[in-house]
Order: C-alpha cells, then sequence, then structure tokens
C-alpha cells in the first residue's frame, strides 16, 4: 500500500482488527490520514454500503465532523480508501476531561458548547441519513481551542473504525443506546446518537471515576446535581435533569424527536446559567471621550448586540456590534480572559455614515437587547473571572443564534451586486405585466371543439399595427414550440382571469383574433365581453428563478454553503491557498480520439484538470477560442467518474448548445449514464437521452425485466409442484385488482363445482378477504402462496411503471442513479423538478463568463465542488433590459439623490466569472495558453491584442485554406470605401443597422468561393462558411441576398451559416466572412457603437479555422474616434477593431475589391 490513488503513503502502517492506518501525502503536498478497511469484497454490501457513506461524508462541511477529503477504490490493487484531514492538535474527550474536569461554571459552559456543536454535526449527517452509532468519550476529540471533532462517523455500521486505537467493544457499549445493543433499533435513528452524545457529556461532567461507580443513569444524574448545585441555580439544576432524562431515555419514543429540539434545549441551558445581572458587565473602550455618555445610555437603555454571521478568521473570536438610542459601536468582542467586553469604534448617530445608520437602526429593532445588567467601564486587567458577568458564553451563545441576530449572511461587496440585480429581475417582470397585449372585446363565438373568435375592439389604446406585432411575436414563439397563451378577463385589472388558448391569425376585416386551443367545455365560463390580456407567466418564469436562487444563496438555502465565503470574494480564497503546497500528481489521461489513441494534453490543460479534482470547493478555468476547454471539461468527468462511480455531475451553461457540445462526447464513453433535461432538443443523438425518452426506456426495460423475472420463478416453483387448476383459478382470482363482493361471486360459482372437490372449507371463509387468504396459503403451500403474492405485487410494480409520468418519488429517484445531467443555468431549475432537490458532487459550467452572477447562481447553489469555464474576453452577459425598465431601475437604486448610471451598475460591471478569475490565487484558476483552432497569423494578433500575449500558437493551429489567392495570407480585407452608398442605414422598426454596399461584396466574395466545388462537397471533411455581422437587420439583408443569387455549390442552412456575433460563440467554420456594416460620412461622429466593444470583435475573429475575411469601409474603422463612454470606462485602451484593420493595412492585406485578392 505504498500509493492510493493520487496520494502516497508517508508513515508506518499500523494495524487494527478491522483497518490499516497510516499518513498519506495529498497532490497538494499536504498530510491527510488514510483509512483502509479490511475484507471489503468488490460487490459485496459492506463495499456499496462504504462508498455510499464515503460519498455523503464528503458532502457535509462541518468543522465538528473528521472531514473526508476524498475515497474511493485504488484502480490498481481493487483496494478501498478513505482520506480525512487531519486533525492535529487534539486530544480524545476521554483525555481531556481527565486534564481539565473540575466542577465550574466555566468547564460547564465549555462542556455546553461541545454539546451543542456535536448536536449540530450529527443534524448536518442526519439530513444525508448518516448516523453515527458509536459514539463514545474516544472518538470525540477535542482541539485547543475546546471545539470537538467526531471522528469514526458512520462507520460503525461497517462494523469498523477509523480511530487509531483498537475496538473495544466493552468500552463502546458503555455509551450506546439499549436498543442498539438490543440490535432492536427504532427506525429514527437520530434517537440512538441522542442517547450516546448525553452520556458523553455527562460523562465530562462527573468525571471517570464518578461516572462508572454506577452504571444507572438516574444515579449519575444525581451526582451531578450535588456535584454543580452550588455553581447552578435550581431552575438551571432542573433544567440540565429535564434536558438529560429526554436525551437518555430508556424508551427511545420519549427522546427527542429531532437534533433542532435537542439544540433549543441546550440553548436554553446557555441562558439559564449564563444570565447572572448580580454580577457587573465590564466594559472596556476604546474612545476615552464617549466612555460616561455610553455607559450611562446602556445602563438607562440596555444594550443591543448583533453579532457577526463569521468568527475573526485568524483568531476565531466572535465579533459583535452594539448599539443604544444615541450611539453606534461597529466592533466588540471578549477580552482574552473573557470577562470584559472590549469596545471599539464607537459613533454617535449624529455622525454616522448611511450605511452605519442603517445598521444601527436594525440593530435597535432586531437584535439581542441586554437589560437590567450594571454596566461598567473597566481596563481588562482589572476584571476577575468569578466577580464579573461572563462577556464571552453571552457572546457564543449569541453566535449560536446567529440567524436571528445577524443582519445578513453575506459580506458587502456581494450583497450589494445582489441586491441590484434582484432590483433589475423585479423590473423586468414588471415591464413585461405592464406592456402585456390587452385589448377590449365585446363577443365571442366557438368554431368546432377547439377554435373560436373573438371580436376585439380597435382604438387609441390599441390599433391594428399594436395587434400585428402581438401576433408576429406570437408565432415566433409558437415556431420555438411555445405559445403567448391569452387570458379572457371581465375587466382589464387581470383579476378572475381564464385561459381561452393562443393566436396567431387576425381578420382586419372582421376584427376578430382566431383563438387555437380553446376550452369549447368550458365556454360557459368565459365572460361574453370583457379583456384579453397576454399572460406574462411564462416570460416571468426565468426572472423568478433567478429571484429565488438570490434570495436562496442570500440565506444559506443551498448545497454548500462554503462556497458563499469566495464567490464574489475571490481574495478569502488566499487563505486556502497558503495552506497549499505545489499539485503534484500523476494523471493517467482517460480520454481517447477518434483513432482510439490516448489524447496528448498540453501542460495547462492537464493543470486545470488536476486543480479540478484536487482543489475543492472551487476552480476557475479560462478557455480562450480554440482552446480546447470542451475537451478538458470531458476529461474533467471522466477523471471523476474514474475516482467514484456514483459522483453526481451538472453540465450547464447559459445556451442549449454549450451544454450538448459537452454531452455529445460522453455517449461514446461506456459505462456512463447522462440525461439532458429541455424543451425541443434539436439534437437527434441528445434527444434519445432526455429525461422523458430515457425514463420510460427504462420503465420498459424495468417492466420486461420484472415480467421475465416472475416468469421464471413461477416456472421453477410449478416444475417442483404441480398446483391444481381449480386451486390456481382461485388464487388468479382473489389476487385480481377488484371489489372483493365482485371477487366473492366468482368465488362461490368456482367452490360450487364439482371440480372444487376437496376445498369446500374455503366457502367457510368467503366472507372475510383476509381469513380466505390465510385458509388458502395451506392448501397452496407456503412457495405458491407466496409466488401468488408476488404476482399481485407485480402487476401493482407495473401499473406504476406504466403511468411512470405521474409518481414523482420514482421520477426523482431515477434521476438520482444517474451520473451527468445536462441542463441550461436556467431549466434546471424549472418547476417540474422542485420535488428532485437537485445535489451535484460536481456543477461545470461552461460560458460561465456569458451569464450574469443571478444567472450563475441558479446551477451554483446546487453544488458541492463549482468548476467554472469560460472566458472573460468573448461575449459578455447579456443584460435585455428596455429603456423603460433601466429608467425605472435607476429610479429604485438612486435611494440617496445621487446619479444613478444603469449601464455602470450592469453592463460596465464584470461578470462573476471575470471576478473570481481576476482575484483568485493561482491555485484555483488556470488559462488555457495553446490554441489549435485559427491559423497563427491570427491567433498571433488575437494573443497581442486581447490576451496579452499569453495565448501561444503553434505551426500546427489552424489548417491551410487551400485557396488561390494573389497573397499568401489566412486573413485579409475588402474595402467598400469604392462604393457611394457605403454608409450604413438604420431600421426604420427594429432600428438595427445594415449597409447594402458590404452585403453586396460579401455576395460576390461568396461567389469567388463558389467556384470551389472540390472543397465545398467533399464527402468527408466539405468546407463550412460562416457570415457573422453584429446587426440582425444585416443578417436577415444578407440572407434574404444570399437567396436571390444563384449559387452552385453553396446552400444557406447547409454549407453555408449567416448569424450575429451573439449565435456564434462555442461555433468554428473553415471560412469566417465578418461584415463590419457601420461606416459614416465625414465629419459625421456615428462612431463604432457596441463595435467598440473587443469581447464581440474577438469572439466574430476567432470563429475561422483556416481563413478571415473582414468586410467594411477600412478608412472609416482606422480613423474612428472612441466615444466618451469608452474613454471614460477604458481609459488608454485602444479600440480592437480599430487595432485590427490597422495591423492588416501594416501589413498589406486590405483590398478594394475581390478580385484584387480572389484569381479568376
Amino acid at each position: 500500500m505504498e500509493k492510493l490513488g493520487a496520494y502516497n503513503r508517508v508513515s508506518e502502517i499500523q494495524e487494527t482488527n478491522n483497518a490499516f492506518l497510516f499518513d498519506v501525502q495529498g497532490p497538494d503536498a499536504t498530510i491527510y490520514f488514510a483509512k483502509v478497511p479490511k475484507n471489503l469484497e468488490a460487490g459485496s454490501s459492506a463495499a456499496r454500503q462504504f462508498n455510499s457513506v464515503s460519498r455523503h461524508l464528503k458532502k457535509i462541511k462541518s468543522e465538528f465532523i473528521n472531514k473526508v477529503i476524498d475515497a474511493g477504490t485504488d484502480e490498481d490493487t481493487g483496494t478501498y480508501f478513505m482520506i480525512l484531514e487531519k486533525v492535529e492538535n487534539a486530544r480524545p474527550l476521554e483525555e481531556f476531561v481527565e486534564s481539565e474536569n473540575q466542577a465550574s461554571p466555566i468547564y460547564l459552559k465549555q462542556l455546553l458548547q461541545i454539546w451543542y456543536n456535536c448536536a449540530e454535526a450529527l443534524d448536518l449527517a442526519s439530513q444525508k441519513n448518516i448516523f453515527h452509532k458509536d459514539l463514545h468519550p474516544r472518538n470525540i476529540l477535542i482541539t485547543d481551542e475546546n471545539k470537538p471533532v467526531i471522528i469514526d462517523f458512520g462507520i460503525s455500521i461497517l462494523e469498523h473504525t477509523i480511530s487509531k486505537k483498537p475496538p473495544e467493544n466493552e468500552f463502546s457499549n458503555k455509551f450506546s443506546a439499549p436498543e442498539l445493543i438490543q440490535k432492536s433499533e427504532n427506525r429514527l435513528q437520530a434517537r440512538t446518537d441522542f442517547y450516546s452524545l448525553s452520556l458523553c457529556i455527562l460523562y465530562s461532567l462527573l468525571g471517570h471515576k464518578l461516572f462508572y461507580e454506577d452504571e444507572n443513569n438516574e444515579s449519575r444524574l444525581q451526582k451531578f446535581v450535588e456535584l454543580y448545585k452550588d455553581y447552578v441555580s435550581n431552575e438551571g439544576i432542573e433544567a440540565f435533569q429535564i434536558v438529560f432524562k429526554k436525551s437518555f431515555a430508556v424508551d427511545p419514543e420519549q427522546r427527542y424527536f429531532r437534533y433542532t429540539e435537542l439544540r433549543d434545549a441546550i440553548n436554553h441551558l446557555f441562558e439559564v446559567i449564563n444570565h447572572t445581572p448580580e454580577k457587573p458587565f465590564a466594559l472596556s473602550i476604546f474612545e476615552r471621550d464617549v466612555i460616561d455618555r455610553f455607559v450611562q445610555e446602556a445602563n438607562t437603555h440596555g444594550l443591543s448586540f448583533a453579532v457577526n454571521e463569521r468568527r475573526h478568521y485568524r483568531h476565531k473570536f466572535v465579533i459583535a456590534k452594539l448599539a443604544t438610542p444615541n450611539f453606534f459601536a461597529n466592533w466588540a468582542t471578549a477580552s482574552n480572559k473573557g470577562n470584559c467586553l472590549e469596545v471599539k469604534r464607537i459613533k454617535s448617530v449624529e455622525s454616522l455614515e448611511q450605511n452605519e445608520a442603517r445598521n444601527h437602526a436594525w440593530i435597535l429593532e432586531n437584535g439581542q437587547l441586554l437589560v437590567g445588567v450594571n454596566f461598567v467601564a473597566k481596563n481588562p486587567r482589572e476584571v476577575t473571572p468569578d466577580g464579573y458577568y461572563d462577556v464571552l458564553a453571552f457572546l457564543e451563545k449569541l453566535h449560536l443564534d446567529k440567524r436571528e441576530t445577524t443582519k445578513s449572511t453575506l459580506d458587502r461587496t456581494p450583497r450589494k451586486i445582489l441586491k441590484d440585480y434582484m432590483t433589475l429581475l423585479n423590473e423586468e417582470i414588471q415591464h413585461l405585466r405592464s406592456h402585456a397585449f390587452k385589448v377590449r372585446y365585446t363577443d365571442f363565438e366557438v368554431h368546432g371543439s377547439s377554435e373560436a373568435s373573438f371580436k376585439i375592439v380597435l382604438d387609441e389604446n390599441v390599433t391594428a399595427e399594436e395587434v400585428n406585432n402581438f401576433l408576429g411575436r406570437s408565432r415566433a414563439s409558437f415556431r420555438k414550440g411555445n405559445e403567448v397563451v391569452l387570458l379572457a378577463c371581465p375587466n382589464d385589472s387581470g383579476n378572475d382571469a381564464e385561459s381561452i388558448g393562443f393566436s396567431t391569425t387576425f381578420d382586419r376585416n372582421e376584427s376578430k383574433l382566431l383563438i387555437k386551443d380553446f376550452p369549447s367545455k368550458r365556454k360557459e365560463e368565459i365572460p361574453l365581453k370583457g379583456f384579453l390580456i397576454e399572460d406574462t407567466s411564462l416570460m416571468e418564469i426565468q426572472y423568478k428563478r433567478q429571484i429565488n436562487a438570490i434570495k436562496n444563496y442570500q440565506f444559506g438555502n443551498i448545497t454548500n454553503p462554503e462556497l458563499r465565503k469566495y464567490l464574489f470574494q475571490p481574495e478569502n480564497l488566499k487563505h486556502l491557498a497558503d495552506d497549499l503546497g505545489q499539485l503534484n500528481a500523476e494523471l493517467e489521461i482517460l480520454s481517447t480520439d477518434k483513432n482510439g489513441s490516448t489524447v496528448k494534453f498540453e501542460v495547462a490543460q492537464v493543470a486545470a484538470i488536476l486543480k479540478s479534482l484536487y482543489r475543492p470547493p472551487i476552480t476557475i478555468i479560462q478557455g480562450p477560442p480554440g482552446t480546447g476547454k470542451t475537451t478538458v471539461i470531458t476529461e474533467i468527468i471522466r477523471q471523476i467518474l474514474a475516482k467514484d462511480k456514483q459522483a453526481k455531475i451538472l453540465i450547464t451553461s447559459q445556451t442549449n448548445l454549450a451544454v450538448d457540445n459537452v454531452l455529445s462526447r460522453m455517449s461514446d464513453i461506456p459505462g456512463v449514464s447522462f440525461i439532458r433535461l429541455g424543451r425541443n432538443i434539436e439534437d437527434s443523438v441528445l434527444s434519445e437521452h432526455s429525461f422523458e425518452n430515457k425514463l420510460n426506456l427504462w420503465a420498459r426495460k424495468t417492466k420486461s425485466e420484472s415480467d421475465r423475472n416472475f416468469a421464471e420463478r413461477k416456472r421453477t416453483i410449478d416444475s417442483s409442484k404441480n398446483l391444481s387448476p381449480v386451486l390456481n383459478l382461485i388464487a388468479k382470482e382473489v389476487n385480481k385488482k377488484q371489489d372483493w363482493q365482485v371477487a366473492k361471486r366468482e368465488l362461490k360459482r368456482i367452490l360450487t363445482r364439482p371440480c372444487a372437490r376437496g376445498f369446500e372449507n374455503l366457502y367457510d371463509f368467503i366472507d372475510n378477504k383476509i381469513e380466505f387468504q390465510k385458509e388458502l396459503s395451506k392448501h397452496l403451500g407456503e412457495e405458491h402462496s407466496h409466488l401468488h403474492k408476488l404476482e399481485g405485487l407485480k402487476r401493482r410494480w407495473n401499473s406504476i411503471l406504466s403511468n411512470i409520468e405521474n409518481y414523482d418519488a420514482l421520477k426523482s429517484k431515477y434521476i438520482s442513479s444517474i451520473n451527468i445531467v445536462g441542463a441550461t443555468a436556467n431549466h434546471i431549475a424549472a418547476g417540474k423538478y422542485r420535488d428532485f432537490n437537485f445535489e451535484f458532487d460536481y456543477v461545470i459550467m461552461d460560458e460561465a463568463a456569458k451569464a450574469t452572477p443571478a444567472e450563475t447562481l441558479v446551477p451554483i447553489n446546487m453544488a458541492h465542488n463549482l468548476i467554472l469555464v469560460g472566458d472573460h474576453e468573448q461575449l459578455p452577459p447579456l443584460v435585455t433590459a428596455t429603456e423603460s425598465v433601466k429608467k425605472q431601475v435607476e429610479k429604485k437604486l438612486n435611494t440617496e439623490g445621487e446619479v444613478i448610471d444603469f449601464d455602470k451598475i450592469y453592463l460596465d460591471q464584470p461578470s462573476l466569472f471575470e471576478i473570481m478569475y481576476d482575484g483568485s490565487p493561482e491555485e484555483f484558476k488556470e488559462m488555457l495558453d495553446l490554441q489549435f483552432r485559427m491559423p497563427k497569423q491570427i491567433g498571433d494578433i488575437i494573443s497581442s491584442l486581447v490576451y496579452k500575449n499569453k495565448l501561444r500558437s503553434s505551426e500546427k493551429s489552424g489548417k491551410p485554406h487551400q485557396l488561390k489567392l494573389k497573397a499568401t495570407t489566412s486573413m485579409f480585407m475588402c474595402d467598400i470605401r469604392k462604393f457611394p452608398n457605403r454608409f450604413h442605414e438604420v431600421d426604420r422598426i427594429s432600428k438595427s443597422s445594415f449597409n447594402r454596399a458590404s452585403a453586396k461584396t460579401i455576395v460576390e466574395i461568396l461567389s469567388k468561393i463558389d467556384a470551389y466545388k472540390d472543397l465545398l462537397t467533399d464527402s468527408l471533411n466539405p468546407y463550412q462558411i460562416g457570415v457573422i455581422t453584429g446587426y440582425a437587420k444585416q443578417a436577415e439583408y444578407l440572407s434574404n441576398e444570399i437567396e436571390n443569387f444563384s449559387f452552385k455549390n453553396l446552400e444557406l442552412g447547409k454549407n453555408l451559416t449567416v448569424a450575429t456575433v451573439d449565435s456564434f460563440q462555442g461555433s468554428e467554420k473553415d471560412i469566417i466572412i465578418y461584415d463590419i456594416v457601420r461606416s459614416g460620412k465625414a465629419n459625421d461622429d456615428t462612431g463604432l457603437g457596441f463595435l467598440e466593444m473587443p469581447n464581440r470583435i474577438n469572439v466574430a475573429f476567432t470563429r475561422a479555422t483556416r481563413l478571415l475575411i473582414v468586410v467594411g469601409d477600412a478608412e472609416f474603422v482606422m480613423n474612428v474616434k472612441p466615444s466618451h463612454r469608452w474613454i471614460n470606462t477604458n481609459p488608454n485602451k485602444p479600440l480592437l477593431l480599430k487595432e485590427f484593420v490597422s495591423r492588416l493595412h501594416e501589413l498589406g492585406f486590405i483590398y478594394d475589391s475581390p478580385d484584387k485578392v480572389f484569381y479568376g
């Protein structure tokens, strides 16, 4: 056992009865503790349970449980192992009691804290259905900070131990619950641990000798009373007795029902022993000029406390904020001895900043008010432990109640970002509702079973043009598989609305809207006249999902709350990085190419894979164009599943294309199960893996297997014992799914036949089904009786499988058996999956830089470990707010009378991906630095202008274009300056730009390419051509021009694609033609508009694998001036488009006609 996976043994092996134990060094040079259980056979029940417990223990994030770092099976030896965090500077509770036990209030409070922390840890484990069942003072470690760490967790179910001491069952039994010893466990297994934990605490209070003098728990409790009656009030002693008696009750049903009850009880114990109003409360105040006034006000009005959720990052003490009516203190903590409150940063209410004023008001309203206590100003050195109020215990108690006394669980930075997005999302919903199509109708007529026509009123409120605009949206939505539903209401308020279907047709002459999917059976419920209102609920869903994600994140209702320490504030990862060594692990590549050869990964790709595997909980991978990020993601998935065959992985992105690109690589991997969640999956291969298709396929296979197994069982039993035909007939009738009265009539008929001789006595029991079945079993014999019961179960099971769509619990169970789930960031939160409680070991989000923080949080909330893959130099998050929404958002955010700039808050701010990549230490991020897609000539310019020369190209990057050009180049520009009408125009309706001259030039270029029949029609690798523009109207105009031109070898939708930049990220084509479109007249300060955005230009220019052709007005671009907004936002940063065109000019690759560069 020199090596376990990626972990190398670095200590001698210690052997116990059930396990081998030793230290190992991980890939990051950290020393861990390894446990290798003995006698675990592959496929055995114990092995499966070991894997299951290990997997779930890894997910528990508690400082009070020995953290499981890794677990699995060594591929070379088949050895099962568990890697745990090495608990340093800790001793078993048994040793702690031996050295520290001394009846005193301080010791009592320490043990209450230990009790509470252990209960909190056990609660987290029980939520994963894991229970300890072997708690005793040797597997609760106490650190030098007096915090408990529970070891041997969950392993007792295998009768193994991860403790370094051999098992001593006699010792364990002293603390085991009676039902565990008697092997009659209660179904609520948490109650078993309640019992053991309470005895551990009682043992600690009494000490070893007193505890073992008597094995009766009631007697032990009386010893506690005698020992502590001088330190605890009568009320406190009584409270302790109640808690202990309820915890170690012999009958499990009499114990606490859940951990929250136990923690509340312990909290009450803190209260009864902490509050000592007869003792003065010592304050050490830093600001001397306010000491007297602050103390006087605290004594007059009391002092309100609110503690921070997080302790001090280094010293781990509790930090509080204080408030009186006229003062606010931003920092307070217990002194070293714990009996004095050190207070700093006191301000009077008149001098508070706005944020401080809000905090002050909140604490006065919601904080913990301490009154009836004598506050005194003291030097901490003057405060004796016994003579003053126990400040440390008071703050620790408040920290236990942090959910009630902490204003926010998030720091300022994420709180501000998420508040801004919450405002935007709510305004988007309000905008949808206020601008929904609404028209008055005076009558309606039903046509057939599912159609109707509504007579609508056109006036100054609703014009025919508005109706047609609505129908245009409705048709577009219908083509995508969605319907814009209309509601009929008696008034325009939207109340009492009835859904009536959707419309795509308007009869202008009759002023009638034709409605499809009309509910004819409910026509009486539809108002005879009223209003038709567009139902916006479907469009609101995406915003509501993001709002819910933000709320869940804010309140910590997420799978791994630890992620909240680092997201939006990556500087906190530095504390983790400081404890890590260099990542040094061998990576056995699992991916193969189309020839079956092992894929050769670059150094940066290997580093990205290793960090994803061994640097939890977050890895950020920047994948510039063509650097093989999809290949890297595929290898990461394979490596995760090689380590843990039961791992659950979510592949997600903002776009379907990115999800499908990854999933398409999964179908060829043996043993990997995946499903694609979503509507209207266009990929024919992936559609076979849709949730609905795979669920129904599984149901059919399971049903078939069930029938086959039953038939085989029946043949075996029938061949061993022949069953009377009449008896068989009776048994079948009994097992039918029917009312017993119906069965009785048929059974009477059978039993009165002559052939039923010998079974007449069954008639005597026919009035009682249960008694009849008992008597029938005697005739059938045990095996046949069991077989007929099994047949009834099979029928019910088959019925469930045939209607599996109606059984959410079964669907949830099925999806939990799948390794990989693929879904967009929005769809994974769809209501249809609400009961599935998605929880993933890894969430891998591709193109994460394109998602807004709110969109990103939807899948992040489901992650134990997070891998963000993207490139913040490509398309940024799309914020689609209309001008009216922008104005409303600015108005809502303008709470302080300042000018709010929507663009600065939402458009100019970095995405969550960019925040994390730029701020994270190198240990948690990696840039893929070798591009394979573009020819080196293009790649080098992009590297220079965009990636600060960090993106490398090799001679093998890209492919030769094989066109006969008059210049040796893989990029050039066709200048449209010769055209008098080269200036762009703006479409009146869409407000989008288009350019007739550039379109004409592009058609001419395409006609040159069209001549290369052999390249365009090659049977193996025909060339694909992409025409990209930044403007939707130009894409439409180009498509029309191309359709009207007679190409011989080029065909739209086949080997020629015309699209906007936004739809092209993640795609590549052999030849890319980029249409700039914009061009202005002399002295026309038209500028580049959104073409100033370098991200869009970067995406457009990096799609080509062979040849890039730029079309536009070269002189206009090279002389254009940046906008004031660009200068203010990006001082001293040149425009990428301008720089790129200037490089082409310097290289002599700008031509005023396609004839100047193409031969022929």
